[in-house]
């Protein structure tokens, strides 16, 4: 076997292990987080959008249905029920008072957050101090190249659906 051959095979082993990795990362995301919102009593998009408003703040409905690809009826839906709960609090918005934008009730999250999330934090955290800062910087480029792709993914896949 050839050096060029030997190098295309250590890739191609390297990409499928990359890939099962990430399947398993993704899997047991989805199994956290969907244990989580059962704990909460709310479902698994809801909470997602939870976690959208925290890091990109106030949104409006169609904001919401656009970064998530929910269909607008189920974003209503969704908000009604966060607001009900007290996650959630529609006003009107400081800068155009004719849009409504749905916020995040930190005082509502926060002590149920850090109950939930106190264990998994911690495990991180572990992770985290076995790496250099550039190597951190390296896995920080990787994580959100990942997030875009598959942000665009999901997008496509709406459209399609959309028709």
């Amino acid at each position: 076997m050839s050096r060029s051959e030997s190098s295309d095979s250590r890739r191609e082993s390297l990409l499928g292990q990359i890939s099962l990795a990430g399947r398993a990362l993704s899997d047991t995301s989805v199994m956290f987080h969907t244990v989580l919102a059962a704990r909460l009593g709310i479902g698994p998009s809801d909470w997602k959008t939870l976690s959208l408003l925290e890091q990109q703040g106030p949104l409006t409905a169609g904001e919401i249905g656009a970064r998530s690809g929910l269909a607008r009826a189920s974003v209503t839906g969704m908000i009604d029920r966060l607001e009900r709960r007290g996650w959630v609090t529609r006003r009107k918005d400081r800068e155009d008072g004719r849009r409504v934008v749905v916020e995040l009730n930190l005082s509502a999250t926060a002590e149920q957050m850090e109950s939930f999330f106190g264990g998994l934090l911690g495990r991180l955290g572990e992770v985290y101090a076995k790496y250099s800062d550039e190597e951190l910087e390296l896995l920080i480029g990787f994580l959100r190249e990942l997030a875009r792709c598959q942000a665009e993914a999901t997008t496509e896949l709406n459209e399609a659906a959309q028709g």
